[in-house]
């Protein structure tokens, strides 16, 4: 391991709380890890996991970026995004709503996207695109559910391989992978 990465990790094993990371130089392949295959604590970071799956269906023709989907005002939850800017509740695309989840870190766009497929469902599709244990458990912002000790969760290492492919263009196919770094 090169001595930047030991000083890095002598440094957080000296640190208090809950610590992890992956990295991997795409062209040397080099990698380091501290905690890599750990579960955190998601909060924004499932964002990128569910957004792969909207993708991975849409490019199996399962699902359609135009599809409308009417926003309620209960739907509405605090915090980042432009959802909850409009004066009233809006109809949207689920393209622009996954515009918003990702580009805008819209909490709103995302619990509509968890609802569109279901927590269950979520989870069964990101087995299939490799995640082992990121996992869902409940809505953003939903505090009962938070209360009861239901989290989201991700794994530094499955995100930093979903990363790579987007970057490889592998992740489903090469259109896929573009689309989604674009956003």
């Amino acid at each position: 391991m090169d001595k930047k990465f030991s000083n890095i990790i002598e440094s957080l094993e000296a640190c208090k709380g809950d610590i992890g990371f992956y990295y991997k130089n795409l062209v040397t392949g080099e990698e380091v890890g501290y905690n890599e295959d750990k579960e955190f604590m998601a909060a924004s970071v499932i964002k990128l996991p569910i957004y792969a799956v909207v993708m991975k269906k849409v490019a199996e023709g399962s699902l359609d970026l135009n599809m409308k989907i009417a926003v309620r005002e209960e739907d509405i939850v605090p915090s980042c995004g432009a959802i909850n800017l409009y004066s009233t509740p809006p109809v949207l695309d689920l393209k622009t709503i996954c515009n918003f989840m990702i580009a805008l870190s819209d909490n709103t766009a995302t619990n509509l996207v968890i609802d569109l497929f279901g927590i269950e469902k979520l989870n069964e599709e990101f087995s299939k695109i490799g995640f082992e244990k990121t996992h869902l458990e409940r809505y953003l912002f939903d505090s009962e559910a938070g209360k009861q000790g239901h989290e989201n969760y991700f794994v530094p290492t499955e995100i930093g391989i979903l990363l790579e492919k987007l970057y490889k263009n592998d992740f489903v196919n090469r259109e896929t992978s573009e689309e989604m770094l674009r956003v």
